[in-house]
């Protein structure tokens, strides 16, 4: 089956990154077995870029249009990644206990950091999650997102798309190398899915001695490029977590000298590298681009490719800011004429409502009498009565876990349904406990709290100690 097949026909998208000190944006769009390249355009910043790309007018509004998309690009340096393991739950509850797990490892709050998660594994009982964070007000994101996007998309998943689609490569699984100027992306790839991203320091410009003709002798720059290495093979190493056989780098490549020689280095420091050039075949448009051109482009030409995918699988960090935006009416009907249509449409509004809400409630009242609906009424008031009884169990972890405290080391939790929750730690002293008892005594919805004595334990130089209590109406047993 044909690849591009997986691309959304009809719609073209406009899609903006920088790449060093230009901005460059391109528009495109699948038609028939190709990509057309419709508009090629770069600027300084990111304004004169929309408005040259059509993305603004000149007074700065936004311009919108049916089947047409904006697309950002999110510099990958400041991204982290995380790894979780969760109990297999529904969507909701998952996306719950991710934002629990990232607040203790983010290094700022929820509300100041844009965060997204993938599924990348699972098992009848738990699943594995790739969460990708990066913090709102980081560089170039506030004057980006004022444009107005469609879509904020990471330039890591950009370079994957371009791997997948621009250079035609059927791997599922593959570490995606590309180098800019002052710093080198590296993409793990998992079963088509981007589920990591490093930059390292060193890029073509601090690697490469010269823009020159390359002779015999080696043109890289031998110190930057050790560190280059060191600093590839440590990243490897993390990445045989996720693809054990994780032993090759897909470098992305226009063919040229410089690209040929840091792939050299690579295979002579033990590792193999495969190549992925841009497949002109690919591309059409008005003006034919050569592998040096697509190379060049690629990052904005993969953030467009991010949203013509049939089954998205991009991060959507900024989901808050950079949301599909209404659209505003543009009518240039002079204000008289204006407000008499508004008056007339009202009226006309008006009576077909009525219309419709007397046959809406002949209807309703028809099927509200059916004893199927009793039935389900009945079953309804049920769940809600059971779902007001069930344990919240993720909040009660939160209230022991999210309190920290000098010196306490909690061992054990333990909650069965209608009985009190029962915790059991150990302090280095017995000012410790004391501080962690009054704060968890005084947490709002703990009642009935029992101590047990303190134990010094001789072989830790600590002191053991455990507590129980109640907990809203979660730990009590309840009749109905």
């Amino acid at each position: 089956m044909d690849q591009l097949s997986e691309l959304k026909m009809g719609l073209s998208v406009t899609a903006m990154a920088r790449q060093g000190r230009e901005i460059r944006s391109v528009e495109l769009r699948r038609r028939g077995r190709s990509l057309e390249l419709l508009r090629l355009e770069q600027a300084d910043t990111w304004f004169a870029l929309a408005k040259r790309a059509k993305v603004i007018d000149e007074s700065g509004i936004r311009i919108r249009a049916s089947h047409h998309l904006a697309v950002v690009g999110l510099d990958s340096v400041g991204v982290v990644f995380y790894r979780m393991t969760l109990p297999k739950v529904g969507v909701q509850e998952t996306n719950a206990m991710v934002r629990m797990q990232a607040e203790t490892r983010l290094p700022l709050g929820v509300d100041q950091m844009g965060l997204d998660w993938k599924t990348i594994d699972s098992s009848t009982s738990e699943c594995v999650a790739t969460v990708a964070a990066m913090r709102k007000n980081s560089p170039g994101v506030t004057e980006a997102v004022s444009l107005e996007p469609d879509h904020a998309i990471l330039e890591a998943d950009a370079l994957v798309k371009m791997w997948q689609w621009g250079c035609r490569q059927k791997a599922t699984d593959a570490i995606v190398m590309s180098c800019h100027s002052h710093h080198t992306v590296l993409c793990c790839v998992c079963d088509h899915q981007l589920i990591q991203a490093s930059v390292l320091d060193a890029g073509l410009s601090d690697m490469v001695l010269s823009d020159t003709v390359f002779e015999a002798m080696s043109p890289l720059n031998s110190g930057p490029v050790d560190q280059f290495i060191r600093d590839l093979k440590g990243v490897m190493q993390q990445y045989r977590e996720n693809i054990p056989d994780c032993s090759t780098v897909t470098l992305l490549t226009d063919g040229s000298d410089a690209l040929d020689a840091i792939a050299q280095a690579v295979t002579e420091a033990g590792l193999a590298v495969i190549k992925a050039l841009p497949d002109e075949s690919m591309f059409s448009g008005h003006s034919k681009l050569g592998v040096t051109d697509l190379y060049a482009w690629r990052v904005p030409i993969g953030l467009a490719l991010c949203p013509l995918a049939e089954k998205p699988t991009h991060y959507e960090l900024f989901k808050d800011l950079c949301g599909k935006q209404e659209k505003k009416n543009t009518s240039m009907v002079r204000p008289i004429a204006a407000c008499v249509a508004a008056v007339v449409a009202v009226c006309i509004m008006t009576g077909a409502l009525y219309a419709v809400d007397v046959m809406r409630h002949k209807k309703l009242t028809e099927l509200t009498s059916a004893p199927e609906v009793a039935q389900f009424q009945t079953e309804k008031a049920y769940q809600n009565m059971v779902s007001k009884q069930r344990a919240d169990v993720l909040e009660l972890i939160n209230v022991v876990t999210s309190k920290e405290h000098k010196g306490i080391i909690l061992d054990k939790f333990t909650y069965k349904k209608g009985q009190p929750l029962k915790i059991d730690g150990r302090a280095d002293k017995p000012p410790s406990w004391y501080s962690f008892d009054k704060t968890m005594t005084n947490t709002k919805g703990v009642s009935q709290p029992k101590r047990d004595n303190l134990v010094p334990d001789e072989k830790t130089k600590k002191v053991k100690f455990g507590m129980s209590f109640h907990y809203k109406t979660y730990t009590r047993k309840v009749t109905q």
